[in-house]
């Protein structure tokens, strides 16, 4: 079995650029393009494209620690979002 495919490429290098920029708005920015990402995928897979974004943030955590702080809240969001694609059932 191989591995899943990274989520886009582009999304974390805009998650790495806001928290490395770290202006005020940042998370919110993140936020909302977390959201576009999920959204641009039929409902059935959306709870898998959090999953590989989740993996994807902790890979980019490892490679940039000083980051944890940025990346845990969006992070944070992302449960948020499983939670609701779940019904809470997570």
């Amino acid at each position: 079995m191989s591995a899943a495919p990274p989520a886009a490429p582009g999304l974390l290098r805009l998650i790495r650029a806001l928290a490395e920029d770290d202006r005020v708005g940042a998370i919110g920015l993140a936020e909302h393009a977390v959201e576009r990402h999920v959204t641009a995928f039929p409902k059935a897979d959306q709870a898998v494209a959090l999953d590989i974004l989740l993996r994807d943030l902790a890979c980019l955590q490892g490679f940039a620690p000083h980051l944890t702080g940025f990346i845990s809240r969006v992070e944070g969001h992302i449960d948020r979002l499983h939670r609701s694609l779940t019904g809470g059932l997570v």
